[in-house]
């Protein structure tokens, strides 16, 4: 979402939600929201959320 600038990232909101254990496999899913914000959730491989209502901001 930000070409590999990091310049690009405004602002970034997380909310931990949930616990990650050593050897804890996590998968990233984002959703373009459009106008620059991008809504973020990160969850184990057993399904547990453990980042939730995120969102980061980009710049054009």
């Amino acid at each position: 979402y930000c070409d590999n600038d990091p310049d690009r990232l405004a602002g970034l909101s997380v909310r931990f939600s949930g616990v990650v254990y050593p050897g804890d496999t996590i998968t990233t899913e984002m959703w373009d929201e459009g106008n620059g914000k991008i809504i973020v959730q990160a969850k184990t491989q057993e399904g547990r959320i453990v980042i939730s209502n995120a969102a980061a901001e980009i710049k054009s």
